[in-house]
């Protein structure tokens, strides 16, 4: 995993929508970039109505919220309808992204771990979330933005 200091790597995947989003497009914000291993499992559905429901706490810190798995966009683009979610989920298709972050060890692996990271507006990460509960992950973020 990352460290705190450490330079969020760059990316660049589609969101549900097949949208390229990239690391860049949220400079001079905070974001919260939590991966969880399928769309609509029961524990991150839980941690994305957590983060859905706490929306404008996060975008009053001005953070940026970010989901990202290996599902493909459709899938991604299911579960934010399915849940009304108001942020993008990220579709990392080739694992390049989840290898770069530590959330996965290869491009073999099936599924990515339960982490997230807090990246600052520079860039760097502020916060590294090597285990998450679902239920309190939003909250425990939001306490450690003050």
């Amino acid at each position: 995993m990352l460290k705190e200091n450490d330079i969020a790597p760059a990316f660049s995947v589609p969101n549900q929508d097949g949208h390229t989003i990239t690391l860049d497009n949220f400079r001079g914000k905070n974001i919260v970039l939590w991966w969880y291993p399928k769309a609509d499992t029961p524990g991150w559905t839980v941690e994305g109505k957590g983060f859905r429901d706490r929306s404008q706490d996060f975008l009053d810190k001005n953070v940026i919220i970010l989901g990202i798995s290996c599902d493909s966009p459709a899938d991604q683009l299911a579960f934010k309808d399915k849940f009304d979610f108001p942020f993008d989920l990220l579709s990392d298709g080739d694992r390049t992204v989840s290898v770069a972050y530590g959330a996965i060890d290869g491009v073999e692996s099936e599924y990515p771990s339960r982490i997230s990271y807090l990246i600052g507006p520079d860039g760097r990460v502020q916060k590294a979330y090597a285990s998450v509960k679902p239920a309190e992950h939003p909250a425990e973020i939001l306490a450690d933005l003050g």
